[in-house]
């Protein structure tokens, strides 16, 4: 059964306005500072923290810890 795992490098909060006028090659500034761990998710749930990483031409997620050890990723087993 898959899941959907997603990586989220941070926030930011734009006016309409803001968002209407925004070009190709613009830099949005986050919240997130480069030297703070990323935190993914599954289905909504913090899982894992870690930092981006390269494979080849790819991006990618380097676990560093385990946010919340309780979060079962198996379905339940129901009887």
């Amino acid at each position: 059964m898959p899941f959907a795992i997603s990586v989220e490098l941070g926030e930011l909060s734009l006016s309409m306005t803001e968002i209407t006028e925004l070009n190709i090659g613009d830099t949005l500034l986050l919240d997130q500072s480069v030297h703070q761990p990323l935190t993914a998710h599954i289905q909504g749930h913090p899982k894992w923290k870690g930092r981006p990483v390269r494979r080849g031409h790819q991006l990618a997620f380097q676990v560093t810890e385990l946010v919340d050890p309780s979060y079962r990723t198996e379905p339940s087993q129901q009887r």
